[in-house]
């Protein structure tokens, strides 16, 4: 897959409807957030250590912080509806440590929507 130029929008369904504030992990180019504001009115902040693909996803999305996402403390609490990881959760070398950070970021009741490749896919 070519994850850095086509669009992903296998999570676009599993966004809830009322969810106004979102972050994506590993956001890449912008583009699975540049999909979502076409067809909606949503706040959508993007974390990508990449920086050749942050430069480009800082014109997709309204907020893109080139850096890892656990080194730092960037984000505000307590802001978001929904935090996607698209692909990028098994990244991490322990991902319990990603999604405690998530859930401090979530506003109540948010959620946390993940997709995990199927490494015998590739």
């Amino acid at each position: 897959m070519k994850y850095y130029t086509e669009e992903r929008t296998e999570l676009l369904e599993f966004i809830p409807a009322e969810c106004a504030t979102l972050l994506d992990v590993g956001c890449s180019s912008g583009f699975f957030g540049k999909q979502l504001k076409k067809d909606r009115q949503i706040e959508i902040w993007g974390v990508e250590p990449v920086k050749e693909a942050a430069e480009i996803a800082s014109k997709n999305l309204d907020k893109v912080l080139c850096e890892f996402f656990e080194d730092t403390n960037n984000y505000p609490v307590s802001y978001f509806d929904a935090i996607t990881f698209n692909d990028s959760l098994e990244h991490f070398p322990d991902p319990e440590k990603p999604i405690t950070l998530a859930k401090q970021l979530l506003k109540p009741g948010g959620v946390i929507i993940a997709s995990i490749p199927n490494f015998r896919y590739f």
